[in-house]
């Protein structure tokens, strides 16, 4: 999207006024000097050095240095603040936001420098990164920490806050951190795992921070109106477009001569021990840590919010609507926040398309179950919350493909199911799981499924009751896992699932009568057992059923229900 100089939109819906404002969007924005102290420098070629001065924007490839009595503070367009104390060096290498097509890939490079980054507004396609003279760290909702020397020959030290961080070094070295932990490495590849790391040099990494830049990050000055413009319109561009414009073949400048030296306190330790932390300093240890999650969470909330109230200004509703979708399945606990922000109904918001990750979309084209495993797999990135949101989207693309290719169809649903009979994914999101898992029914129980893959529509029928059965589901919403048990009896006893898998309809069979017997079904649903017995009441192989073919279109109304025998349809939920 490229908003003209002339252009000037409004445009009412719902009461809330939003306007185009008249700024081009560059995709090679990457933030602003929210913070400037003393004099920071900047540049992007080795002879066009500035002064930068606060609230200057900065951009693709440009270089911060800091000087021996300066301090900057960058704001990335995701709301992201990375604090670069004296003598420090980095290069903003990327910063691809697309908030409305839920991607976010930022990179920097540090040379030098006490640092201390704090995440920003969500994605669900994220990935952050912060290359050191020693390793690379990958980043995950996360605050973190540390020192890297102006001397090549010393080991960097970071510290994590909170989240989940990864720490890969030159010699290709993997180490997993959290919050609390640390990583000591150096330029030859050696890694001093969390488990070996002195608790003196994390806590002399946490005061020296503290003391440097501030026990915790201050509260930023809003930026002045044009700036957000500026910023808002950057994060509409397609994040495709954004990567292209953020390309280059040119080397990374070296880094200028320090103007004094940066690294650890003196006498602090960075090889191996095996000595566990005293009590006293698990303690200073844990207190740090739940400072700093307390620290992200407010963060992550006010980046939210800003990132919301900038795009307002930029996107039509649905945009907006599309927007705060991803930000709310990239960090759910900030959806009631970005809603708020935008302006927006829940209705409308509820209304809008969630964008398929190309990754997702592709597995799913494919028709191949293991690709859209494996896209789930690798996109939640070990993010339950995540992974039941990326099923709920992949199955209702399989819905989509019903009329044209039911044996894909029924593929993709049987990947979802395996992502959502996942314990970790159930206890989670278990509206989502039922979600899923009502969406999965309504393929595996049409007449199209059955006929061309009645054996693997009989296999997704027995999930999907062993499923909705689960206590933890069923009490989501207790109707809606009724019929999800309908239909896969309906399946389970049809004449072309019988045919192909006879012992089917007995699985089915005896998960249902276990479910209709259970007591924590029966606290959550007083008519639980009555209306199960009515499910196996309809017992004849071939049940009479209102099912119709799809029509020339293939699309079925989502708002029609037609999926349902006269016998279940006293099952549905009112709703």
């Amino acid at each position: 999207m490229r908003i003209g100089l002339h252009s000037l939109m409004m445009t009412v819906l719902a009461g809330t006024a939003f306007s185009a404002l008249a700024v081009d969007a560059d995709a090679k924005i990457v933030g602003r000097a929210a913070v400037i102290q003393d004099i920071v420098r900047g540049r992007t070629t080795p002879t066009d050095e500035r002064v930068i001065k606060l609230n200057d924007i900065l951009v693709f490839q440009e270089q911060v240095v800091t000087g021996p009595k300066s301090k900057a503070i960058i704001e990335f367009r995701d709301g992201t603040t990375l604090e670069l104390g004296p003598n420090g060096a980095l290069t903003l290498d990327k910063m691809v936001f697309d908030p409305e097509g839920g991607k976010k890939d930022k990179a920097v490079s540090i040379s030098r420098g006490l640092f201390r980054l704090v995440s920003g507004a969500a994605a669900p396609d994220s990935t952050t990164t912060i290359k050191t003279p020693s390793g690379t760290i990958g980043i995950r909702g996360s605050l973190v920490a540390g020192v890297v020397p102006s001397d090549p020959n010393q080991s960097t030290v970071i510290v994590g806050g909170s989240g989940n961080f990864t720490h890969t070094s030159n010699n290709g070295t993997t180490t997993q951190f959290t919050g609390g932990q640390s990583v000591i490495s150096n330029p030859t590849g050696n890694t001093v795992p969390p488990n070996q790391v002195p608790a003196n040099t994390t806590l002399s990494v946490i005061n020296q921070v503290g003391n440097t830049l501030g026990q915790q990050p201050p509260t930023l000055p809003s930026a002045p109106t044009n700036v957000q413009q500026q910023l808002a319109a950057a994060n509409t561009v397609p994040a495709n477009q954004q990567t292209q414009q953020q390309t280059s073949t040119s080397a990374p400048l070296p880094p200028p001569p320090a103007t004094g030296s940066v690294g650890l306190a003196s006498g602090v330790q960075t090889t191996a021990s095996n000595t566990p932390a005293t009590a006293q300093q698990q303690q200073q240890i844990n207190n740090y840590t739940q400072q700093q999650q307390q620290v992200n969470n407010q963060q992550q909330q006010q980046a939210t919010q800003n990132v919301v109230q900038g795009l307002s200004t930029v996107m039509n509703p649905t945009q907006l609507a599309n927007a705060v979708t991803q930000i709310s399945n990239g960090n759910p606990a900030q959806s009631q926040t970005a809603q708020n922000a935008s302006g927006l109904s829940q209705q409308l918001i509820a209304q809008a398309p969630a964008a398929m990750p190309p990754a997702l979309q592709a597995a799913i084209n494919s028709g191949n179950a293991a690709a859209v495993t494996q896209a789930i797999n690798t996109l939640s990135a070990g993010n339950p919350q995540r992974a039941a949101t990326l099923a709920q989207q992949a199955v209702a693309a399989a819905e989509r493909l019903l009329a044209t290719n039911p044996q894909a169809a029924v593929a993709v649903a049987g990947a979802t199911m395996q992502i959502v009979a996942q314990l970790s994914v159930q206890s989670s999101a278990p509206p989502q799981v039922l979600q899923t898992l009502t969406t999965a029914a309504r393929i595996f129980v049409s007449p199209a499924a059955q006929r061309l893959a009645p054996q693997q529509a009989g296999n997704l029928a027995v999930q999907a009751a062993q499923i909705a059965s689960s206590p933890t589901i069923y009490s989501a919403n207790p109707q809606a896992a009724i019929q999800v048990m309908a239909n896969a009896y309906q399946t389970a006893t049809s004449t072309a699932v019988l045919a192909a898998s006879p012992f089917v309809a007995a699985q089915v069979t005896q998960i249902l009568s276990q479910a209709s017997a259970a007591q924590t079904l029966g606290q959550a649903n007083p008519t639980n057992t009555s209306q199960i017995a009515q499910i196996l009441g309809s017992n004849t192989p071939n049940l009479p059923t209102t099912v119709r073919e799809e029509g020339a279109t293939g699309v079925q109304n989502p708002s029609e229900t037609p999926l349902k025998t006269e016998n279940e349809r006293q099952f549905a939920s009112p709703t």
